[in-house]
């Protein structure tokens, strides 16, 4: 998405709804943890999030439109995942094996 911070492969954007600090940060951040977990601030405390990732909204747009097709080469029942994963291994699919529960 043009404009929005993430530069490459291996970064999503998401669009945050909720975030928080557990308790146990909370712990690590007022120092009664300092032998355990010692802290040099600024430190990574505080990265529990909820929210979108905006690229896999996006794709599920278009796929709702109509405009963008996922073939599926085969579904499995997930009792039968080693028989998935042989397949995969063979490198001759052309399209997603789908897992269902």
């Amino acid at each position: 998405m043009p404009g929005c911070g993430v530069s490459g492969a291996g970064q999503v954007l998401v669009r945050v709804k909720a975030a928080g600090v557990n308790p146990l940060e909370s712990a690590i951040r007022a120092g009664v943890m300092t032998e355990a977990y010692p802290v040099i601030f600024p430190s990574g405390q505080g990265r529990d999030l909820a929210g979108i990732v905006e690229v896999l909204a996006e794709l599920a747009d278009l796929i709702d439109a109509g405009r963008l097709e996922i073939p599926i080469a085969a579904t499995y029942p997930l009792a039968e995942v080693q028989a998935a994963y042989k397949e995969l291994e063979q490198r001759h699919t052309r399209g997603k094996i789908v897992l269902l529960p």
